[in-house]
C-alpha cells in the first residue's frame, strides 16, 4: 500500500459474512450515502447507468454497459447515514441475492463507513462469492475514497 491509499479495515472476512471499514476526513456521516445514490456522484467512482428509486422496496440498479454486467437489487432501508439494498447480478442466475448494509457513523470531524456483504453459504462456494466481493470492495473503495476528496 502507497501512503496516499486509504486504509480499509478488514472487519470481519467469514464465514458468513464480509465486513470492511474506511475512515473519511472531513466529511459528515449524512454527506457520504449520496455517493451511493445520486448517479453524478456514483459515475465517479462505480458503474455507468443508474436506475435508484430512493424509497423502501425501490430499486437499485447498476450497469456496466461496457462489460456487459448488470447489478439489480432492492432497497430495503435507507436513511441519512444507513442504506441496506440486496444485490445480484442478472448475469449469475444461479447465485444468490445478497444483502449490503452501509453506516456512515460521526469519527472526529468526519466519518466512518462500514459495508456489511452476505450472508454466504458457508461452503467453498460461499467462500469464494465472499472473496471475490471483497476483491470488488477492495478494488471500488479506494475509488470511491480518491472521488470524495477529489469533489470536496
Amino acid at each position: 500500500m502507497t501512503p496516499d491509499a486509504p486504509a480499509i479495515d478488514l472487519r470481519i472476512n467469514g464465514p458468513t459474512w464480509l465486513v470492511l471499514a474506511c475512515d473519511i476526513d472531513h466529511l459528515a456521516p449524512e454527506a457520504v450515502l449520496p455517493w451511493f445514490l445520486e448517479p453524478g456522484r456514483l459515475r465517479r467512482w462505480w458503474g455507468e447507468e443508474y436506475e435508484i428509486d430512493l424509497q423502501r422496496g425501490g430499486s437499485y440498479v447498476i450497469r456496466w454497459p461496457s462489460i456487459g454486467r448488470t447489478l439489480r437489487g432492492q432497497i430495503a432501508s435507507i436513511g441519512a447515514t444507513h442504506l441496506v439494498f440486496s444485490w445480484s447480478f442478472d448475469e449469475e442466475p444461479g447465485v444468490p441475492a445478497y444483502v449490503v448494509a452501509l453506516n456512515s457513523t460521526e469519527r472526529n470531524g468526519g466519518a466512518t463507513l462500514e459495508i456489511s456483504h452476505g450472508a454466504y453459504r458457508d461452503d467453498v462456494t460461499g467462500a469464494a462469492e465472499r472473496q471475490s466481493h471483497l476483491e470488488g470492495w477492495s478494488f471500488f473503495l479506494p475509488r470511491l475514497l480518491a472521488a470524495i476528496r477529489t469533489h470536496q
